[in-house]
């Protein structure tokens, strides 16, 4: 009889060859593809006819098979999810340049620090949304790991610490600074918009105006993509980056009723700086015009500065 411990030996050596396999499966793409990064965003604006700046997903799954023969279909199509391309269309620069720095590799045209991304200053112009969920105004305190992985500005540290390696802020805020690495692309397609020409417009609105089938069509488009979009709005899509990152963990913070102020600040940073993130739901955030809001609300403050002082005995 063989002994215990030898009869699963085996498979559970085959699930770890699976576990780290899928792990550090963007690592070992990006690894390939890194020193040909621009070679391959050209193959991909090859199929880029109408210069849109993307391809369809199936599209791009089969280029990047014919890139990385040595992975399954299968892998590159969860590859493909876990950068964020979930759509029926992917931005293909985009999705090269987040493969290449989720795994450290050098971004082409994209300045970096040391090992770092381009860092984004807090001191960027960001406009709040002007409906803001609950989810929107979630307060984050993300750790050294998830800082460096995003490519933030530093702007918290714990008692005693002598520089500001954590950064606090809302989901909102978040959003908005990360966005702006994408601005060309933004302007981009806004450029690709204002090449309609004036009399072009015009025929697109007779034709809807006088056939009221195709302009209920599009008004049932818009309503689908806007409810799309407020229910990315309404989870924590924007962390999804961090799975690579090399985090301790992640902690839903419930404050008491006094808010996430004075010494539940002071323990969310305190776990922050372990090396676990803390999402802290701040129920003060609700807006004014809300039952809850009448009672609860309070005005929120503005992004904190990497200069701002941000010791334990500042104001609330």
């Amino acid at each position: 009889l063989k002994p215990f411990w030898l009869k699963r030996t085996a498979p559970l050596s085959r699930n770890l060859v699976t576990s780290v396999r899928t792990r550090f499966l963007p690592v070992a793409m990006a690894t390939i593809i890194g020193p040909s990064a621009s070679t391959v965003k050209d193959v991909f604006k090859k199929w880029d006819v109408h210069d849109t700046g993307t391809i369809s997903r199936s599209l791009l799954v089969q280029l990047m098979k014919k890139l990385l023969p040595d992975f399954s279909k299968q892998e590159v199509e969860r590859l493909v999810v876990d950068m964020g391309a979930r759509g029926d269309t992917v931005q293909y620069e985009v999705f090269v340049d987040q493969l290449l720095s989720s795994s450290g590799q050098p971004v082409p045209g994209v300045p970096r620090t040391g090992p770092e991304l381009e860092i984004v200053s807090n001191s960027t112009p960001i406009k709040a949304p002007k409906e803001p969920t609950l989810m929107d105004n979630t307060l984050l305190f993300l750790p050294e790991a998830a800082v460096r992985e995003l490519g933030l500005e530093p702007n918290m540290d714990d008692k005693g610490d002598e520089v500001k390696e954590l950064w606090f802020g809302r989901v909102w805020e978040l959003r908005a600074l990360l966005a702006t690495r994408y601005q060309k692309v933004l302007d981009r397609v806004k450029t690709m918009e204002a090449r309609l020409e004036a009399s072009r417009k015009q025929q697109l609105d007779s034709a809807l105006t006088l056939d009221p089938h195709k302009l209920a069509t599009v008004v049932k488009v818009q309503a689908h993509w806007r409810a799309a979009v407020y229910r990315r709005r309404c989870g924590l899509s924007v962390l999804d980056r961090l799975r690579w990152a090399s985090m301790r963990g992640t902690l839903i913070y419930a404050h008491g009723s006094g808010g996430c102020s004075w010494d539940n600040f002071r323990i969310c940073r305190m776990i922050s700086r372990m090396g676990v993130m803390v999402v802290a739901p701040d129920d003060f955030a609700y807006p004014e015009n809300t039952a809850m809001g009448k009672m609860r609300h309070k005005d929120l403050l503005p992004l904190k500065k990497a200069h701002d002082n941000v010791d334990y005995w500042e104001g609330d």
